[in-house]
């Protein structure tokens, strides 16, 4: 089953990565194709997924953050979004929020195309996995959000102005983790009410598993303007604004002028 060969090969990452965190220094290689900088963390994390799901006889279309777009096999049967790690500066540090993040489509390439999403918890091994009209899951038990306001959100200041900073400043407790996948699973499960990130910042690639297991788990996801972000292509090169919340009423809320 293709849901268990993906958190398969996702734990294997969290695994091999977290007993490398004490070899030393990680060499930056290059940018990626994101456009961030790709390090040594990154393309091992990278490679593992091509092995183990080359060893578990799958041929794919890979599409990563890191390295763009390869194929792999003769006859691709669906399509890999693969983040490698999310949160790499943070395992660098010995900070630990950092993920894997690995969806996987069979028909097309936009965010709610999306069939199966595995995030895997780099340090804590917590895993959270969501099928496409099949549910969400943390460790195995199914996710289902409860509606609150936003009192403690993820914000990512990337660029923001002053009608930006009248929004975060309704928030009583402001927190940046630095890993998108994690932040977007934990307002489903009560441990962050919100993400906001107000300006076109955030690649669609970062977003293919989580966005999954938002959707799944009754979670409200949309861009700044409130508009459904589900048709953007994921890509490497795409970006977005975001808000991820318990409900659309919480996220008009913490929006509203008033």
């Amino acid at each position: 089953m293709l849901l268990e060969d993906l958190r398969k090969v996702a734990g294997i990452v969290a695994r091999e990565i977290y007993k490398s965190l004490g070899r030393g220094t990680w060499k930056e290689l290059s940018i990626g194709e994101g456009g961030d900088l790709t390090t040594e963390m990154d393309l091992m994390a990278e490679e593992l997924v091509i092995h183990g799901l080359e060893e578990l006889g799958h041929s794919f279309v890979l599409v990563s953050e890191e390295s763009g777009e390869r194929v792999f096999g003769r006859n691709p049967e669906f399509t890999v979004f693969l983040d490698p790690i999310d949160g790499t500066s943070n395992a660098i540090r010995g900070i630990p929020i950092s993920s894997t993040s690995i969806s996987v489509s069979r028909r097309g390439r936009r965010l709610k195309d999306v069939e199966i999403g595995v995030i895997r918890d780099i340090f804590s091994k917590e895993e959270f996995y969501s099928v496409k009209g099949k549910g969400a899951y943390f460790n195995e038990s199914r996710v289902l959000v409860e509606e609150r306001g936003i009192e403690i959100a993820s914000v990512y200041p990337y660029g923001i102005d002053e009608e930006d900073l009248s929004t975060i400043r309704r928030i009583k407790k402001v927190r940046l983790l630095g890993s998108i996948s994690l932040e977007t699973c934990y307002v489903a499960l009560g441990r962050l009410d919100a993400v906001l990130i107000p300006k076109e910042k955030m690649r669609t690639i970062d977003l293919s598993a989580s966005y999954l297991f938002s959707v799944e788990s009754g979670s409200f996801v949309s861009n700044f303007h409130l508009e459904e972000i589900g048709n953007l292509e994921i890509s490497p090169k795409i970006r977005t604004s975001l808000i991820v919340s318990s409900s659309e009423t919480s996220a008009r809320r913490i929006l509203s002028n008033g």
